[in-house]
């Protein structure tokens, strides 16, 4: 990881309106050795009213939730202020959206069912890269 990160336990964000995903996704994310903590959202809205968004180091947002979608979400400008890596989750190919997500500052775009490549995913967007 890089300095700023190397010593640091992560918190984490996550924008999932799929119950069943949401906790696979958090169990996840809850083994990795550097976790500190993981904060569920089921809807972006909820995201946004989340008075200590400035405490998540990492954000991963479902594209497609009931209301406001992911990618709305990341356009609002309280989660573009934040300089974190943030991560879009999809269900389905759609090049369109990858580049919305990209424009409103995502570092990384993943296919729901690469779930198993999670870690590295991780490794590669807290190391400052990005992941499409």
């Amino acid at each position: 990881m890089n300095s700023l990160l190397k010593n640091k336990a992560i918190t984490y964000g996550v924008v999932e309106d799929d119950n069943t995903f949401r906790s696979t996704l958090s169990s996840l994310l809850r083994m990795r050795k550097n976790t500190a903590r993981v904060i569920e959202f089921p809807t972006a809205e909820q995201a946004l009213d989340f008075p200590f968004l400035t405490d998540i180091d990492c954000l991963i947002v479902d594209y497609r939730l009931k209301k406001m979608d992911g990618i709305d979400l990341l356009g609002d400008s309280k989660i573009r202020e934040l300089k974190i890596p943030k991560l879009i989750l999809s269900g389905f190919d759609a090049e369109k959206k990858i580049f919305e997500a990209l424009k409103y500052g995502a570092t990384g775009y993943m296919f729901k069912e690469e779930l198993y490549s999670l870690d590295s995913i991780l490794e590669t967007l807290l190391n400052g890269g990005a992941f499409i």
